[in-house]
């Protein structure tokens, strides 16, 4: 997708006098201790960056645009900007190990995990899982007994089968709240039909309940979300209204990657849709519909619907207001009925990493390490530590100190959130040699 950018040159200056040449470059006198720096617009996104070029003594600024000639000499300013705000480089080379010497002996640090390496840009409201909504829903369905002694993925399925047994599809002719338990009573006293949002919104807020991240998808015609797996660490789709997930050979697969998928027709061979009731294969027409639904893809940032007390329809008419999506000419196409969300150019804004759990070295010597642990988890109650990556142990609060010993060690942490799933693990290498 091609760029339209503004480019602006933002000086600290009182007074200056402007100068014409012949080789059609404009000149600016600057006086000296000014800053110079460039900042573009994107004019699709309105996302604005910038550059800091040098401090000058004084003298003469000379500036224009010339024709790109393509000569690998001159550095791409969307890599420069990338590696500035968190995008990935195309040249991205791998960094040697830092080595610490200390006093007695020296300390190499092998894995690192750092706050920076999850960061996104973006804000979400995440529902809490202690909403007394949440509660009476688990415990009114009995959710929690439905998927006793199942693993992870295992619940999720049963849960993606469950919600779509509740009722036969409809038409909701009086749109309900995003409420769960609201959802449930007035399909079930006749008073209205649900369809793919009523679906989704059962199960997000059932999985929220239980203490999973959860995200609506808005689609092409299409209402669908996505639920963080631990085990898998990753987003991964699950379809109610559908009762289907994706997945590439073995691999379950998000919107984004199903999204990349549907780029070709050779590579959309490579998506199996899956019925998640018995995991047999999804085909024909019926394939192609689903698919057809993800071309396109929104997620929606908004989850603490329980918070508000609003009409259901007026999240669908002001979708845009907190959601994001990939600024790509092909999920431009996007059908938006109003205005377009936030768009970002950088798929690890949407797809940071959640749950994330790493290490920052307060202090570093020949008899320990110490840590400071941070997290990304919505609603953390407490780190749990180990040497071993089996045996964890809470944390009364987010420091760590442990020995430093001759070899090569690990320490191993992970998130617990106020319902008690795990984080995905974070593990700190060192190799200590006197």
């Amino acid at each position: 997708m091609k760029y339209i950018t503004t480019l602006t040159l933002l000086f600290l200056v009182f007074s200056c006098k402007e100068e014409t040449a012949p080789d059609n470059l404009a000149r600016l006198r600057m006086p000296p201790n000014q800053q110079i720096s460039i900042v573009t617009e994107d004019q699709m996104t309105g996302e604005t960056n910038k550059l800091t070029l040098k401090h000058t003594e004084g003298g003469v600024l000379v500036y224009g645009i010339e024709e790109d000639l393509g000569s690998d000499a001159i550095p791409s300013y969307t890599e420069l900007v990338s590696n500035l705000i968190g995008g990935k480089s195309k040249k991205n080379k791998k960094s040697e190990h830092l080595t610490v010497p200390l006093k007695e002996g020296k300390a190499t640090l092998l894995k690192w995990p750092k706050a920076e390496d999850y960061q996104s840009r973006l804000q979400y409201s995440w529902q809490n899982p202690d909403h007394p909504e949440l509660k009476h829903l688990l415990k009114a369905e009995k959710l929690e007994p439905l998927i006793k002694d199942k693993n992870e993925l295992e619940s999720f399925m049963i849960l993606n089968n469950w919600t779509r047994a509740q009722w036969q599809a409809g038409s909701p002719k009086i749109y309900p709240p995003w409420n769960a338990n609201r959802i449930l009573y007035m399909i079930r006293n006749k008073q209205t039909g649900g369809f793919c949002g009523q679906y989704t919104q059962v199960l997000a807020q059932s999985l929220t309940g239980l203490g999973y991240n959860t995200r609506y998808l808005w689609l092409k015609a299409h209402f669908s979300m996505e639920v963080y797996s631990n085990s898998l660490n990753k987003w991964i789709i699950l379809d109610p209204f559908y009762q289907c997930i994706f997945k590439q050979d073995e691999t379950y697969l998000n919107a984004y990657e199903v999204y990349k998928l549907l780029e070709t027709d050779e590579s959309k061979k490579e998506i199996t849709v899956l019925n998640s009731l018995d995991q047999s294969t999804i085909s024909g027409d019926q394939r192609n519909t689903i698919l057809k639904a993800y071309e396109n893809f929104v997620i929606d940032l908004k989850m603490n619907h329980l918070e508000e007390n609003k009409g259901g329809t007026s999240y669908v008419i002001a979708y845009w207001k907190h959601s994001a999506m990939l600024a790509e000419e092909r999920n431009l196409k996007f059908d938006f009925v109003s205005l377009p969300p936030l768009l970002t150019p950088w798929p690890q804004d949407l797809y940071a990493r959640q749950n994330q759990s790493s290490f920052k070295i307060t202090a570093i010597n020949d008899k320990f390490i110490s840590f400071e642990l941070n997290t990304n988890t919505p609603f953390h109650r407490h780190f749990e530590a180990c040497s071993d990556g089996i045996n964890f142990k809470a944390l009364t609060n987010n420091k760590l100190s442990t020995p430093i010993k001759v070899g090569t060690h690990s320490v191993y942490i992970r998130s617990s959130n106020s319902k008690n799933i795990k984080g995905p693990v974070a593990e700190f290498k060192y190799q200590y040699s006197k």
